[in-house]
């Protein structure tokens, strides 16, 4: 008998090693992930039209260190991340037109609209003393295009 417990002395190291290795590599050192609170975004007008313009603005709490909006188009497409005073900063980015402003309490103000600026607009707010805010609107842009407007469309412009 003494033998046979002889034979599984390597079989108990190894298991003791493997053990110890399949242990200690679960608690790997890793970084606390930054928690993310939703917030509502509301906009002015409420029903907003072809031509007019539209201000989105995030809820949440005041101030911010960074401010970044985007497009939804099958997408997330970047439209700016504006930075505040004292920095005052804007980096535009894919879907920006010079149509979109930066504006108070990180709200988006869309100018001279189009009905292909329907669509899902979502901003995330990093605070410099509060963990990060993220919302999102779906804005429906109202108006038609006038029978001109599709005929030039269609046929070319006729008084060119």
């Amino acid at each position: 008998m003494g033998r046979r417990l002889g034979r599984w002395r390597p079989l108990r190291w190894l298991a003791a090693l493997l053990g110890a290795s399949v242990l200690t590599s679960g608690f790997l050192p890793t970084r606390a992930q930054p928690s993310s609170i939703n917030i509502t975004v509301t906009w002015e007008p409420a029903e907003p039209f072809v031509g007019g313009d539209v201000t989105l603005t995030p809820g949440g709490k005041p101030g911010f260190g960074s401010c970044i909006w985007s497009r939804w188009r099958g997408e997330k497409n970047y439209i700016f991340v504006y930075f505040p005073p004292p920095s005052e900063q804007l980096h535009t980015g894919p879907d920006y037109s010079e149509r979109e402003i930066p504006g108070p309490k990180c709200s988006l103000r869309i100018t001279s609209l189009t009905l292909e600026d329907s669509g899902i607009y979502m901003v995330t707010k990093d605070g410099t003393d509060f963990d990060t805010e993220e919302g999102e609107a779906r804005i429906k842009v109202h108006g038609t295009v006038s029978f001109y407007c599709f005929l030039a469309f269609r046929y070319g412009n006729p008084s060119a």
